[in-house]
């Protein structure tokens, strides 16, 4: 039994039904389609700072803004996907933590395959039967597109796509933290008399001469 999804991010008895009357059963019994919140949505990763053992988090990360491309929230719209497309265990497992091969990037290798998102954003709001519909209609219509692409190569663009998400994540906090140094020590930037005073004042104290800074 899956462990990834963290109640309450499944979706109603009536959706799950819905799902599985479109999209039928893999063969292991799970629907082929479904409905989770993104916030309760798993995956298992190497965890700490360094990484020093492997845990459960948050699969997608959060939107940090409006408009924020590098988080998803809300209800998000899965397909499962056979073990094979991931490639052989062999070369997964080549993907580990430096020095920890025991510690694999990519988590445990999916046996029993794995849901992929397939659409880049999540439903504000509990999405309508007929819109599931014709998003799994179109998404099947796109298969071939997939179909295209080797098992190293979908497993390098769902690592890229890891990657580029949490390199955005860092950013967007990083822009943020330096906004709100700056917000809150303001004077050291201001060309206002009274930042000039300020600075003026801070430098005496601390036994320092650095002349007039005020306009």
């Amino acid at each position: 039994m899956r462990r990834d999804i963290k109640p309450p991010a499944e979706a109603p008895k009536s959706i799950k039904a819905l799902l599985l009357k479109v999209g039928g059963k893999n063969p292991f019994g799970e629907p082929n389609w479904r409905l989770t919140l993104a916030s309760g949505t798993l995956w298992m990763r190497p965890v700490g700072n360094p990484p020093n053992d492997m845990g459960w988090c948050r699969r997608y990360p959060p939107q940090r803004f409006p408009g924020d491309r590098a988080g998803i929230d809300g209800w998000i719209l899965q397909e499962w996907q056979p073990a094979y497309i991931y490639g052989s265990q062999e070369e997964w497992y080549k993907n580990h933590v430096p020095g920890r091969p025991e510690l694999c990037t990519a988590g445990p290798y999916p046996v029993e395959g794995d849901y992929e998102l397939r659409f880049p954003f999540g439903y504000p709001e509990m999405p309508a039967a007929s819109v599931l519909s014709l998003a799994i209609n179109y998404a099947e219509r796109s298969r071939e597109f997939w179909a295209g692409f080797t098992p190293k190569q979908r497993f390098e663009m769902r690592e890229e796509h890891h990657k580029t998400r949490m390199i955005m994540q860092e950013k967007y906090v990083r822009d943020r933290d330096i906004a709100i140094i700056r917000d809150r020590m303001s004077p050291l930037w201001s060309n206002s008399l009274e930042a000039g005073r300020w600075r003026e004042e801070l430098a005496r104290k601390a036994g320092l001469s650095i002349g007039h800074c005020g306009n």
